[in-house]
């Protein structure tokens, strides 16, 4: 939860909460809008209010999509790239942690070089692979 309030997808959520529901709504007004057309107008000009009815429907559910787009293209725009250094960091130290043979000038020495963290994550990559393929192999 608290992550995804970092990433602003809470904020993006109550910003588009009830944008993503207004095109259902509009669409069952003007479909009840429809319905009293055809039972209060008389038959000859019934086309040209459903017509009316209809295309005033599409613009509004259209323009809300658009909307809708623009606010999530501008959010992701916002959110910063994902940094693969920092998640590979933050992945090591949580093994190393686990790891109880690891001591401290290890764990400072191991996360000082970059290079041996892109290695590690390459290699941990490489097994995950191996592992996915035998499994889809047997």
């Amino acid at each position: 939860m608290r992550q995804a309030r970092q990433r602003g997808y809470l904020q993006l959520y109550r910003q588009t909460k009830l944008l993503v529901r207004l095109p259902v709504i509009i669409w069952a007004f003007g479909n009840a809008a429809n319905a009293l057309l055809l039972i209060f107008v008389s038959p000859s000009s019934q086309e040209f209010f459903l017509i009316g009815v209809v295309a005033t429907e599409m613009l509004s559910i259209t323009v809300c999509s658009i909307i809708y787009c623009v606010l999530v293209i501008k959010h992701n725009r916002n959110k910063p790239l994902p940094d693969p250094q920092t998640d590979f960091a933050g992945r090591l130290y949580r093994q190393s942690t686990s790891s109880p043979m690891m001591d401290l000038s290890d764990r400072l020495s191991y996360f000082g070089n970059p290079d041996q963290e892109i290695i590690e994550s390459q290699a941990e990559m490489l097994r995950y692979r191996e592992d996915q393929q035998e499994s889809l192999s047997r």
